[in-house]
């Protein structure tokens, strides 16, 4: 009997001190680190020691703030060719052109005229004797603009008119434009004026005459510049009207490219006629250079941009006259030109020449191929012949009727 009751007091102190020993091993929880148990299959249970190794699980708090739009990607590289500035960019679309482009090309082809409109016209009899493309295309006329800037602000101001330069005037000057050196406080003539805006095809001086000429016309002095300026290319378009260029539209004095700026070449030679005809302008546009003069006394040279004029170019002819150079990047290199030949002018007109002395070497080619032109009297009539039909003498037989 006390054999059997310490019998059955190990064995419940063997199952309590097992319990005790087992419970206090399967409460460990890191995985990372085991121990193998002598007579298992590798079972495996955890020690009590915290991990060492950095979690690689992602943060799950939200970010504190949140992107509404994606970032603009910046190029890496930079265009290879900057696109020309835009002067005007019209918000509604572009109406159609002002007139109906007829394919009309007078005379044969000629090799060599790099031109992609040209002309050739005899002020003697009245006739083109060349046309490449149509003659009423449109053409933007760049610096040739000034030709008309000058004619409109003759019929305004005086020669005599003493100019002073101002701030706002300034303004109106684009930067990437020829310009003659004028700055403001200088005091000039009306004359002076013009000769800078002929001669050195100076925008500064252009837009010198329109102002002042605008401000005449507002009869204003103290508008502000781009109000004065309006004005006058509003009376610019109005003088083109008068003489009949129904192809012609000014947007600015200084013939700064934009949409609605252009003519064609058929009112270039009205305009250059009117200006053949104006002794100050048909004088000053034939000076290879000449002396500005300013109202303090102070005077400095100006050359001219034609170098048809210039005695040492190549392109010097002792028969020309002028008119006018122009250059935009959307109008190419110009030239209206005159030559005095046989008692009479002949117009040459060259535009969108791919460069400066392409533009010259046209106009030469065809002043050379056309100056000895001598134009076909008419056939004399026969003077036996009646001048005019004679008049039908009224029927006297009667009139059938239908029925």
């Amino acid at each position: 009997m006390t054999w059997l009751k310490l019998t059955l007091i190990l064995l419940v102190f063997s199952i309590a001190a097992g319990c005790i020993l087992g419970g206090s091993i399967l409460t460990q929880t890191d995985p990372t680190i085991a121990t193998t148990i002598p007579g298992t299959s590798l079972i495996t249970f955890p020690t009590t020691q915290p991990s060492t190794q950095v979690t690689t699980e992602p943060v799950t708090e939200p970010p504190t703030e949140i992107p509404t739009e994606a970032p603009t990607e910046t190029p890496t590289e930079p265009p290879t060719e900057p696109e020309p500035p835009v002067t005007t960019a019209p918000t509604e679309p572009l109406p159609p052109e002002p007139w109906a482009s007829q394919d009309v090309t007078i005379g044969k082809e000629i090799p060599g005229i790099t031109a992609k409109k040209a002309f050739v016209f005899d002020c003697g009899s009245q006739e083109y004797l060349y046309m490449k493309s149509e003659y009423n295309a449109k053409i933007y006329p760049a610096s040739i603009t000034k030709l008309m800037n000058v004619y409109t602000a003759l019929q305004i101001l005086e020669l005599d008119t003493v100019i002073t330069v101002d701030k706002g005037m300034m303004n109106l000057v684009p930067g990437d434009t020829s310009k003659a050196a004028l700055y403001e406080g200088d005091r000039l003539t009306v004359h002076n004026v013009i000769l800078a805006t002929l001669v050195a095809s100076g925008s500064d001086a252009a837009h010198i005459l329109g102002v002042s000429a605008g401000r005449v016309l507002a009869n204003d002095p103290n508008l502000p510049a781009q109000d004065a300026e309006n004005v006058f290319v509003e009376e610019m378009n109005r003088m083109a009207a008068q003489m009949g260029l129904i192809n012609t539209h000014f947007v600015n004095c200084d013939g700064y490219t934009d949409y609605y700026h252009y003519t064609c070449m058929a009112d270039l030679v009205v305009i250059a006629k009117h200006c053949l005809a104006t002794p100050i302008i048909r004088d000053t546009v034939r000076c290879a250079n000449v002396t500005l003069t300013y109202a303090n006394g102070k005077t400095r040279q100006l050359v001219t941009t034609n170098y048809l004029l210039r005695s040492t170019s190549s392109f010097y002819r002792s028969e020309a006259c002028g008119l006018k150079t122009g250059t935009t990047n959307a109008a190419g290199a110009c030239l209206l030109s005159a030559f005095w030949v046989d008692d009479r002018y002949i117009l040459i007109g060259v535009f969108q020449c791919p460069t400066y002395n392409s533009r010259y070497q046209n106009a030469t080619k065809l002043f050379d191929l056309f100056k000895s032109y001598v134009p076909e009297a008419p056939e004399p009539s026969d003077p036996t012949e009646p001048t005019t039909e004679p008049t039908a003498e009224p029927s006297t037989e009667p009139i059938p009727t239908t029925t």
